[in-house]
């Protein structure tokens, strides 16, 4: 989602890692409960949007996927069973 779109309200703490890429990624959570919020890339092609944690959502029942990521390291109870890309990481097809 871009970035200009987005508000959040309240304090927040951050998390950089290093992402698959090599590239920073700062994931944002709740300051008072520390439930996650969204992750900012510094990767040139997504550095002007964030994605948003679902669950922080009050209401996610609009969402429509659109790619599955991580693929290689979902938990083996976890089956995919529609037609939507599949990605090994944040950004190779598997």
């Amino acid at each position: 989602m871009p970035k200009t779109a987005v508000n959040v309200e309240g304090e927040t703490s951050a998390y950089d890692v290093i992402a698959d890429s090599g590239n920073r990624a700062t994931r944002r959570f709740c300051g008072r409960c520390g439930c996650p919020i969204l992750m900012e890339f510094e990767r040139e092609d997504y550095r002007d949007d964030v994605c948003i944690a679902a669950g922080s959502l009050d209401d996610a029942s609009w969402l429509q996927p659109q790619v599955h990521c991580f693929t290689t390291t979902k938990q083996p109870w976890v089956h995919i069973s529609d037609d939507l890309p599949q990605l090994e990481g944040d950004t190779q097809p598997s």
